[in-house]
């Protein structure tokens, strides 16, 4: 659970940091942009060892003062550490994206993808009672070796790895096998670069200029997955600020793009 103090002075404070080296938070926006645009009212309650405490907020009246203050409430202590967000009276969009059956298996698949590392560490997620698995891409060391760049900008750690996709069979390989046929199509939507920053995944299966691709991604690629690792203090790292994609100005990011276009020839 988030203890009192946090609840009621960071957790819905824009500008704080995140406190953790290894954050994928930085500055308290995704909470509070999560929570308005979804819907109308909303209550966190969250219970540690020690106290429970709960936030209800209706968003037309939280905007209407200038005091942003944040009504934090005691609650009667149970057994269950833990928080919990409930949000009521849904957006119109948020109603109908919900309601959308595509929209909902994109939902999930962007989850098993965006937080395959932690998903497959121990975080458990459910959507409608589903328990969410992460969807993680490999390389093999096969043919063609695994090669691995590591370098370091400032307060970044950066590692970029290149190769094989895992399941992926070249012609010959598939007939070594015995099988009739590789399996490029059942794949191809794997190809590209997936880059993590924290271990949250901001791109997968890119094959844009952002992952230093030139160009019409070519059957030619066909099989090849890169990997690029990014950890550090949040704020220093190379993501927007929605952690959908990459900041291409960042000076760490260029130099990967640069590392990323010479696999892409290769």
């Amino acid at each position: 659970g988030i203890p009192r103090e946090k609840l009621e002075n960071s957790a819905l404070r824009f500008g704080s940091l995140g406190a953790r080296r290894n954050s994928i938070g930085v500055f308290g926006v995704g909470l509070n942009r999560a929570l308005f645009k979804l819907g109308k009212s909303f209550k966190i309650t969250s219970e540690t060892k020690h106290e429970k405490t709960s936030i209800s907020l209706d968003t037309d009246e939280y905007f209407s003062h200038d005091d942003w203050h944040v009504p934090i409430v005691d609650e009667s202590k149970g057994n269950a550490t833990g928080t919990t967000i409930e949000i009521h009276e849904l957006t119109h969009d948020a109603a109908e994206d919900f309601s959308n059956s595509k929209w909902m298996e994109d939902f999930i698949y962007h989850i098993q993808r965006r937080y395959e590392k932690f998903l497959n560490e121990g975080l458990e997620i459910e959507v409608n009672t589903e328990s969410i698995k992460g969807h993680a891409v490999e390389i093999k060391n096969a043919d063609f070796p695994i090669q691995t760049r590591d370098f370091r900008k400032d307060d970044v750690e950066a590692s970029i790895t290149a190769g094989q996709h895992s399941l992926h069979m070249y012609p010959y390989e598939a007939e070594k096998a015995g099988r009739a046929k590789d399996n490029d199509g059942e794949l191809t939507k794997e190809y590209g670069w997936t880059v993590y920053c924290n271990d949250r995944a901001v791109l997968f299966s890119d094959r844009t200029k952002d992952t230093g691709v030139n160009g019409k991604f070519h059957g030619e690629h066909y099989g090849f997955v890169g990997k690029g690792d990014f950890t550090g203090k949040s704020q220093y790292l190379p993501w927007n600020t929605t952690k959908t994609g990459v900041d291409l100005k960042h000076a760490i990011t260029k130099k990967a793009v640069v590392i990323m276009e010479k696999h892409n020839e290769n």
